[in-house]
């Protein structure tokens, strides 16, 4: 039977409660005997990042530190292999929220700069309406003229007549 995460999804499990059901499974399923007792054990793949007093695997593989574990630790050495394969999971699961928090933040920006874009494609129509509308060559005219408007634009009230607002709300509606 499984065990249950912690609800709170930020809470850490320790080391040995994830690591033990799996040891469990391995002696249950196989009799792992050392064959090259006494000797490093290659190793050749990725390194994990430092964790919080882990040395680098090639040091955890060593003949001298995998006898330590036994004799202090009662630890055989696929024990230390598992422990290896965690922190590299560790480590690709560190990344991969990375990848995905900067493709999130870049998806956000896109967001945004599109949203911005949109609007600005927006306004430009919205100019050349009110252009057509009021009677004016261009948006420099425009804005010459109605100087309220340019400032609505920038985030300020729109203090405009109530014939140049009712223009201005249709033609952003055809906008």
């Amino acid at each position: 039977m499984s065990k249950e995460w912690p609800e709170d999804d930020t809470e850490i499990v320790a080391y040995s409660d994830l690591i033990e059901p799996v040891v469990d499974a391995l002696n249950f399923a196989y009799d792992l005997e050392r064959k090259n007792d006494g000797e490093d054990i290659p190793y050749e793949g990725w390194p994990h990042t430092e964790v919080a007093g882990m040395p680098p695997v090639e040091h955890l593989l060593t003949a001298e530190q995998l006898r330590y574990d036994e004799k202090e630790n009662k630890r055989p050495p696929y024990r230390r292999i598992l422990n290896v394969a965690f922190l590299l999971g560790m480590e690709n699961g560190r990344r991969s929220e990375r990848f995905y928090t900067r493709g999130r933040a870049r998806q956000e920006r896109l967001h945004l700069e599109m949203g911005l874009e949109g609007k600005e494609r927006r306004i430009n129509r919205l100019e050349e309406r009110l252009c057509e509308a009021l009677g004016y060559s261009d948006a420099d005219d425009l804005y010459e003229h109605e100087p309220d408007l340019l400032l609505s634009l920038e985030g300020e009230p729109l203090e405009l007549s109530e014939e140049t607002k009712q223009t201005l709300k249709d033609l952003w509606k055809e906008a």
